[in-house]
């Protein structure tokens, strides 16, 4: 380990200046007889001096030529600042080259300028380090109720500062402190007995920081534990989720809440499903004409049809442009589909109607019993 002032030396250049000046001086004779300096130890010149002042220069030489072992501060906390959030931990490292395996240092709180302070509310530490091949950790763990600001901190080799000054910052947690309605779902008349649709249903969240994030419902709402109520019952979206009904839901909007700040989006209009007349059975001679017809009206939104064929014996439906040849068929988009010069081989042939509403983001669908 390299010694930051170690030093060895015999007599000083201005030491013999010393002697010579003591030399000079007049010694009382009645405290000490003359002496030659070739008769005293230090042997340094034939000066008479008295045995008092000779082991003073003694002592000054002796002083000089002794070896003196000082180690300065030169052990590091690295890195020399971090920050955290209240109840985390950090780790720092401690650099003590020179020091040998086995050296103990005592953790000291301190200003920034070096003056003694006490330890921080809540803040737990092991209080020294112990260096190992030159090197040592420091865990700081922090309360949640350690009060945010900096602190710094230094190592002692006793009762003296060895390292560097270090500080930790501890900031409080960034939470949500608000909540607003960005864009509200796409479709806010939905269906009764259809499944709730969140798509377009966007907030924007305020932090404690003064920042803001905007959140879609689609991605992010679970990850940031938004909830979302209607009437103070937890409500889903799609396939599994909220089936709507106009008594519970009708006239309410959608209520999104996080960290106990809450915002409502417009309200819902539920409305009734479709009704629908469903087609006729029919028979028809080979090469004649049928037509099935299915009636359908809805109090909002706009009704789509799509006829649909399964083959005698199969449980399986497919469009009827799919099944059908081209030119046999007509108003498969419509509420009447018309069959031409019927074969023998459509014998047994189930046809029914997929009835859309245009509310939601995909549609609403409502089949026909089968014909």
């Amino acid at each position: 380990m390299e010694k930051a002032n170690n030093f060895s030396k015999t007599t000083s250049p201005s030491l013999r200046g010393v002697l010579n000046s003591i030399g000079e001086q007049s010694a009382p004779t009645s405290l000490n007889r003359p002496l030659s300096l070739s008769k005293c130890p230090l042997s340094l010149s034939t000066r008479s001096l008295s045995l008092s002042k000779c082991l003073i220069v003694m002592a000054l030489m002796l002083m000089s030529a002794a070896s003196f072992t000082v180690f300065a501060q030169n052990v590091t906390i690295a890195p020399p600042s971090q920050s955290i959030v209240q109840g985390g931990g950090v780790v720092y490292h401690v650099l003590a080259p020179g020091y040998p395996t086995g050296s103990i240092f005592t953790l000291n709180w301190c200003t920034s300028s070096g003056g003694n302070a006490g330890v921080p509310s809540g803040v737990t530490t092991s209080g020294t380090v112990v260096i190992n091949n030159f090197n040592g950790l420091l865990p700081i763990v922090t309360a949640a109720t350690t009060p945010p600001g900096t602190y710094y901190f230094r190592l002692l080799n006793g009762s003296t500062p060895v390292s560097n000054i270090a500080s930790l910052t501890v900031k409080a947690p960034v939470t949500v402190s608000g909540i607003q309605v960005k864009s509200n779902p796409r479709e806010l008349t939905q269906m009764a007995g259809q499944y709730l649709d969140l798509n377009g249903l966007a907030v924007t969240l305020i932090y404690s920081n003064r920042t803001k994030e905007d959140v879609d419902w689609y991605w992010n709402f679970a990850a940031k534990n938004i909830e979302t109520t209607i009437n103070g019952v937890p409500v889903s979206h799609g396939i599994g989720g909220t089936v709507l009904s106009i008594a519970a839901h009708n006239g309410r909007p959608i209520t999104i809440a996080c960290n106990g700040h809450r915002a409502d989006t417009k309200r819902l209009k539920i409305v009734d499903s479709p009704k629908i007349k469903n087609p006729v059975n029919k028979s028809v001679v080979a090469g004649g004409t049928v037509s099935f017809t299915v009636g359908a009206t809805a109090s909002a939104g706009t009704l789509n049809y799509e006829w649909q064929v399964s083959p005698k014996g199969s449980s399986a439906w497919d469009r009827v442009e799919h099944v059908l040849a081209s030119g046999s068929y007509s108003g498969e988009r419509s509420n009447e589909l018309k069959l031409t010069n019927v074969p023998v081989s459509l014998d047994g042939y189930r046809f029914r109607c997929d009835v859309t509403n245009s509310l939601g983001s995909a549609g609403y669908h409502f089949y026909s019993d089968t014909a």
